[in-house]
């Protein structure tokens, strides 16, 4: 049996995926298989899927367009390996990112999932960073972004089958975030290696996604966790502190801004970690996200935008 099982889901994904496949087969680490899911697509991506003769490919196409979920989730049974890797239709593997990422999970059991950093190229150019340590990615939670990077996923295969965990085909675009925290519940823990093992991708195709969907439905995500993580809030105060979270809608009226200051407040004072997730890092988040509502209220562009890709911005599947 491979020891890894990289799951990449394809939705009309021809424009690039070629490059993403041959990305994989040019691994330095050659002890995987690659299961292709072919999400019903009306383009070339089974054709191009098909033209690979590489014994490590297996394809599987989709009767209809089921969603990334999913097809992730058809991916994940068919899973031969120790690890599952996600990757990408749009995306490019550094040839080092499999060998990395076994290596790092194998001097880590504690670890059940493991993300990099990115080098953003295309419309945007930049290098992530995301929190390489359990307690800030949970943290990064909060915010919907930087945490995790789902193209940059390695993670436990049977960590997800003790606890019958799977991606959640009810959201959208952002069911990695969903799943992270379904597997935090669980008693997860995460890591993120602070190298660029992938080159992520930006074009009009993964830039325009239905922005207003992905929205929806991170904020019901995020209404849950908010509860995990802030207890004494009344969903009141939750509902509020939603609006300073994630991809909540920013405040428009100076009225409002000592309701929010007050929720803030309030979730600051509460110094419990319930999953192990930092509390000094939402704390450095919430003042961040309250002072770029202030910002924008006043017309003053915030000086620190997020480089990092949002929840669900995952490309094409």
């Amino acid at each position: 049996m491979p020891a890894i099982s990289v799951v990449l889901p394809v939705y009309n994904g021809a424009l690039f995926l070629r490059e993403a496949v041959q990305s994989i087969f040019a691994q330095h680490h050659a002890d995987f298989e690659l299961i292709a899911i072919d999400d019903g697509s009306t383009d070339d991506s089974y054709a191009i899927l098909e033209s690979f003769r590489d014994p490590r490919l297996r394809l599987y196409q989709n009767p209809a367009n089921l969603g990334m979920a999913t097809s992730f989730n058809i991916g994940f049974a068919l899973a031969r390996g120790e690890f599952v890797a996600r990757m990408d239709a749009d995306d490019i593997a550094e040839p080092q990112r499999l060998g990395t990422q076994f290596a790092f999970m194998r001097a880590q059991p504690d670890i059940v999932v493991c993300g990099s950093d990115v080098t953003v190229f295309g419309m945007i150019t930049s290098i992530s960073d995301v929190p390489a340590g359990d307690g800030d990615i949970k943290a990064q939670f909060v915010a919907a972004a930087g945490n995790i990077l789902n193209p940059t996923a390695f993670l436990r295969r049977q960590f997800l089958i003790d606890h019958h965990i799977r991606a959640n085909p009810n959201y959208y675009a952002c069911n990695d975030l969903a799943l992270w925290i379904d597997c935090m519940r669980m008693g997860a823990r995460f890591a993120n290696i602070k190298a660029p093992l992938l080159r992520y991708r930006t074009h009009p195709q993964n830039a325009s996604l239905k922005q207003e969907i992905n929205r929806r439905d991170v904020n019901r995500i995020l209404t849950t966790l908010l509860a995990d993580y802030f207890p004494a809030l009344t969903p009141e105060e939750s509902a509020l502190l939603l609006r300073i979270c994630g991809t909540a809608i920013a405040v428009s009226r100076a009225e409002e801004v000592p309701a929010l200051l007050a929720v803030v407040e309030k979730a600051l004072s509460e110094k419990r970690s319930f999953f192990g997730e930092s509390r000094a890092r939402i704390a450095t988040l919430l003042r961040a996200r309250f002072s770029r509502i202030l910002h924008e209220m006043k017309g003053v562009p915030h000086p620190h935008p997020s480089p990092l890709p949002q929840a669900g911005e995952g490309g094409p599947a």
